[in-house]
C-alpha cells in the first residue's frame, strides 16, 4: 500500500517492516541450521535435509520479495539476476516440499510423482538460467499448476494416512 506521511514516519515504518522480515528470516535460518545438524546426526532421515532446504529456498524468496532485503544490502544487484533467483527459489521450494513429504509418507506418495516434479522443476530451472525474462516469465503459469498439483497430492497422502490410522 502507498504510505503517506512525513519522510521520517515513512522511513521508520519501512525500518520496522525490514526488522520484522529480518527476524522471520533469522528464525527460519536457525531452524534450517538446526535441521541440517539433525540430519548430520541422523543421516538416514532425509526429511530433515529436505525441510532445511525448503527453509533455505524460502529465505531466498523472502529476501527478494516483500521488503526486498537483498536489494537493500546489495543495491547493485542486477534486476534480471533477482528475477532468476526468485523463479528458481520457487521451483526449489516446490521440489523440496514434495521431497520432504515423500520421506514422511513414502507409503502414500509414489516415487515416480517425485521424479516427475523434480525433473520438471530442474528443467524449468535450466530454462530460467538459459533464456531471457520475456521468455522465462511464462514459466510462472507452469509453476502455479505444479504447485497446485503437488499440494493436492500431498494433502491426499496425508488424508489417506489419517484414514489408515483411525
Amino acid at each position: 500500500p502507498v504510505i503517506f506521511g512525513s519522510a521520517d514516519a515513512v522511513m521508520m515504518q519501512t525500518r520496522k517492516a525490514r526488522m520484522y522480515e529480518l527476524f522471520i528470516i533469522g528464525v527460519m535460518f536457525i531452524m534450517a541450521i538446526f535441521h541440517l545438524g539433525l540430519f548430520a546426526v541422523r543421516k538416514q532421515d532425509f526429511s530433515l535435509l529436505f525441510f532445511a532446504l525448503l527453509l533455505i529456498s524460502e529465505i531466498f524468496s523472502m529476501s527478494i520479495n516483500g521488503e526486498t532485503l537483498l536489494t537493500y544490502y546489495f543495491p547493485n544487484t542486477d534486476w534480471l539476476t533477482l528475477k532468476r533467483i526468485d523463479y528458481i527459489s520457487n521451483f526449489a521450494r516446490v521440489t523440496f516440499f514434495a521431497l520432504f513429504f515423500y520421506h514422511i509418507y513414502k507409503t502414500y506418495i509414489h516415487k515416480y510423482f517425485i521424479y516427475a516434479i523434480s525433473g520438471i522443476n530442474i528443467l524449468l530451472t535450466l530454462f530460467v538460467l538459459l533464456t531471457n525474462l520475456q521468455i522465462f516469465a511464462f514459466t510462472l503459469f507452469i509453476f502455479i499448476a505444479i504447485s497446485a498439483v503437488t499440494l493436492i497430492y500431498v494433502l491426499t497422502a496425508q488424508i489417506t494416512d489419517r484414514k489408515s490410522v483411525v
